[in-house]
């Protein structure tokens, strides 16, 4: 392990040293939906002036003739957690030192679907110069009650986002360099059709997917430490596909839903928990008394791959 992690780390940084890429920006891909800002066309500023620390408080209230609402929230660096309970639409209080990263919050209805924007006020480039002094805290809360689409652009950041509960219709999370923990700690009253995730050079886990409720999953890994835990209540028979690079991927399913794993690429290890194996194809022990309730297929570069069902 400590072989596999040690070469991911040294080809992720002979990588973005090819490339110019910061690993603290922003994954530089547009928003979902077309008439959002996006990031990539923003002048990088750096570096920046580190002033006194400064408090805000930021609220949205839900408007009444809104039946769903559309919130994106774009976050370059620093500490973030996300969690339901906003009495609005969205509560956040914010702690921060430099100007540039004072928050932006904007709002407006169209038709009967309320969207809301949240951003720092100026992108700053994290890397290649001392952010040891830097504080940019961001606490936020979501309204569990409307029905929701959501899009997380999430920078370096480290932190826990919560979202278990929310009335997700719609996810995508597109996240870079980061140290942080996505949960489904509770089930999704709504059907998810569609769950995106994006993530760059990370350590990430996603837990409780099977509380998303989504009938889609696609996603896609760079270098990293990625772990994806299948564990809640699944809506129906559902599909994922996962793409990595250069990685350690952890897998886990509940022993109680019958799941196939279908395996493309050429890895390094595959270590098995409650798996059997045929050629390339994994199925755990509930796979012939329940069928197939869980398909996942798996497309990956060097590294390791554990899949555990236990």
């Amino acid at each position: 392990m400590a072989k596999i992690c040690l070469l991911v780390s040294t080809l992720l940084v002979v990588a973005m040293a090819a490339s110019g890429c910061c690993c603290c920006c922003v994954p530089c891909r547009g928003p979902a939906w077309g008439d959002w800002d996006d990031w990539s066309q923003w002048p990088a500023r750096a570096p920046v002036s580190v002033g006194e620390l400064r408090q805000e408080q930021k609220s949205v209230p839900v408007d009444p003739t809104a039946v769903s609402a559309r919130v994106q929230i774009l976050f370059g660096g620093g500490r973030l957690t996300l969690r339901p309970g906003a009495t609005g639409l969205l509560d956040g209080q914010f702690t921060y030192n430099v100007n540039e990263l004072a928050p932006e919050l904007t709002t407006r209805t169209q038709g009967d679907v309320q969207v809301a924007t949240l951003r720092p006020q100026r992108e700053i480039r994290w890397g290649g110069w001392d952010t040891r002094d830097v504080r940019n805290e961001w606490d936020i809360r979501l309204n569990r009650d409307i029905p929701l689409a959501l899009e997380l652009n999430l920078g370096a950041f480290q932190g826990e986002v919560e979202l278990g509960g929310l009335r997700l219709r719609d996810l995508t999370l597109n996240v870079g360099a980061c140290d942080g923990t996505i949960m489904f700690s509770t089930p999704n009253p709504e059907t998810l059709s569609e769950l995106e995730v994006l993530a760059g050079a990370a350590r990430l886990s996603l837990t409780g997917l099977g509380n998303a409720r989504f009938g889609e999953m696609t996603f896609r890994g760079g270098a990293g430490d990625f772990e994806l835990s299948f564990d809640g209540a699944l809506a129906g028979r559902s599909r994922a596909e996962v793409e990595s690079g250069i990685s350690h991927l952890v897998i886990r399913v509940p022993a109680q839903v019958g799941t196939r794993v279908d395996l493309e690429g050429a890895l390094s290890s595959t270590r098995l928990a409650g798996f059997r194996q045929s050629g390339t194809v994994f199925t755990n022990g509930s796979y012939d008394q329940v069928g197939e309730q869980l398909v996942i297929t798996v497309k990956m570069g060097i590294g390791e791959l554990a899949l555990e069902s236990e």
